[in-house]
């Protein structure tokens, strides 16, 4: 039972290293590649948000600017009028009549207003509602002005911006401007940044792993062969086997030379005691051969001598 325990394959109590080194440096690259995604995530998103909110601003401060053209209290032609500086015509039935049925049909800045997620509405000093970009009605939220913020209405999450308008002649409040963008299309935007985020995380990660893997086995080559040569050596300590040159002039190759060295060195100590031991054994032979010789001589003598 010795002697296999002696000549069977030694077994590691633990992972190997090229096990530890290819998991420490994918999870290095992992942490890495999670604080860029993490920074990269935050950052785009920020600047979406900030984008985004400072259109809001810009449209609500152009259509404030344009309704406070007015002198009077607005209403639906005027607002109409200043928001699209549409020139004056004859009668006020057929002004309505016009902007009813042409309420798209409108300058650069209003066709901006005919996006889905961006609602603008115009209300005159009793809150009602006398102009709007969507078919969707909203209420006045608030009198006072409101700067663009995030907020949930009915549902749907987005920008919320109000605007009391004052006239530019009179200095006196003629009506008020809400503006709401909704943000689908930002949040559809956030959910496909963080998914492919999370895919090319899984991505690296397996690839991480794979590389460091196959880095690890090839820088630490040398490593398993001078384990394995070593117990050749513990199985049979009279093999003529050596560490292979390893040719990277670095430590390993050091430590390879350093070893053969050793083993030289041990060999030429195990051949002089095997020289030694032979040496004395053939000088004790001739001695113990005479002895021998002697002892049997007289013990034919002693039995040749009579007995009285």
């Amino acid at each position: 039972m010795s002697n296999y325990n002696q000549t069977e394959k030694r077994e590691l109590k633990g992972p190997s290293l090229t096990i530890k080194w290819a998991f420490a440096s994918s999870f290095f690259i992992f942490v890495v590649f999670t604080i860029f995604a993490v920074i990269t995530y935050k950052s785009s998103i920020n600047l979406i948000v900030a984008k985004e909110r400072a259109n809001v601003e810009h449209t609500i401060s152009e259509a404030a600017s344009r309704l406070s053209n007015s002198d009077e209290e607005l209403t639906l032609i005027n607002a109409y009028r200043n928001l699209t500086n549409a020139d004056q015509t004859g009668g006020t039935g057929d002004d309505t009549a016009v902007i009813e049925g042409n309420l798209m049909k409108i300058d650069s800045f209003i066709s901006e207003l005919g996006q889905a997620s961006m609602d603008l509405y115009v209300y005159d000093l009793d809150e009602k509602l006398i102009f709007k970009t969507h078919e969707k009605s909203r209420s006045l939220i608030q009198t006072t002005r409101k700067i663009p913020t995030i907020v949930t209405l009915d549902g749907k999450t987005g920008f919320l911006s109000i605007q009391p308008i004052y006239s530019k002649q009179t200095r006196e409040k003629i009506g008020y401007t809400q503006t709401f963008y909704e943000l689908s299309s930002f949040y559809d935007i956030r959910n496909n940044l963080l998914l492919t985020l999370i895919v090319l995380e899984i991505v690296s990660l397996i690839l991480s792993s794979i590389l460091g893997f196959f880095l690890s086995s090839y820088f630490l080559k040398p490593l398993k062969v001078l384990r394995d040569t070593m117990d050749t050596i513990r199985k049979d300590p009279q093999s003529d086997i050596h560490m292979p040159e390893i040719d990277t002039d670095d430590e390993l190759a050091d430590l390879a030379e350093i070893f053969n060295e050793m083993l030289d060195r041990m060999r030429l100590y195990i051949e002089q005691q095997e020289q030694f031991v032979e040496d004395v054994s053939h000088e004790l032979r001739t001695p113990v051969a005479i002895i021998e010789g002697h002892l049997s001589l007289l013990n034919r003598w002693g039995k040749m001598i009579p007995k009285f």
